[in-house]
This record gives structure tokens, C-alpha cells and sequence, in this order.
């Protein structure tokens, strides 16, 4: 619980820091670890999840994010971030260099800004 409440402490500040004061941040108790899962604790359809990943190019980590229904075409990504390929980072990375478990990765609240690519068709 300690690990969720530095990641919602960094998300609340990028909030507070970036004008969005007034955003809500809800916390969701069962797991969310699937599109569909998300949807069902949030009711809503899963076009309306926004899902973030955390793929390594190169070296580089960046985001990758589309609306649920979408899924990464790794090249594409890769070329839109001036890479020539990449690979989904690992949990266990994600976790221990962002703080964010898999099916809670979040767009914001990063120390480092990180390059990002976002599908949204």
C-alpha cells in the first residue's frame, strides 16, 4: 500500500503542479490489471481506458499510450520516436524504476519526463 501511495502522492502533485487541481483521483481497490478489467471497476466501455506502457527503445524508456481497444505496433512506435525498434520494459523494471505495477501504470507523475507516443485511432 505504501508503494500505491507514493505513485498517487507524484500523480496528485503533476496534477496540483500542471493546473488540473480539480481532478479527481479515484483509487480502485480490485484488480485492473486487463482493458476490460479497468472498464468494469469504472463502468465504462474500454475504448474509453487509456492505456500506459512503459517500452524501451534503445536504451531510452518511454511511454506508449492508446485508448484500451488498440494494440502496440512496436515498429510504429519505434519510428515515431525516432527509434528503429524496442520492447515492452519488464514489470519488475517498471516497478522498481517507476513505482507503477502493471495495470496501473499511469501517464503522469514520472521524475523523469519521459518521450511519449500517443495512438488514439
Amino acid at each position: 500500500m505504501e508503494d500505491n501511495l507514493k505513485a498517487i502522492n507524484k500523480v496528485r502533485k503533476f496534477l496540483d503542479d500542471n493546473n488540473a487541481a480539480d481532478i479527481e483521483i479515484k483509487v480502485i481497490e480490485e484488480s485492473i490489471f486487463t482493458v476490460e478489467d479497468a472498464a468494469r471497476a469504472i463502468g465504462v466501455e474500454s475504448e474509453y481506458i487509456l492505456k500506459s506502457l512503459i517500452f524501451v527503445f534503445g536504451k531510452t524508456p518511454c511511454l506508449v499510450l492508446m485508448c484500451g481497444a488498440n494494440h502496440v505496433d512496436t515498429k510504429l512506435a519505434a519510428r515515431a520516436l525516432g527509434f528503429t525498434r524496442g520492447r515492452m520494459m519488464p514489470p519488475d523494471d517498471v516497478f522498481a524504476n517507476y513505482g507503477f505495477k502493471i495495470g496501473g501504470v499511469l501517464p503522469v507523475g514520472y521524475d523523469e519526463k519521459l518521450p511519449a507516443v500517443l495512438r488514439f485511432i
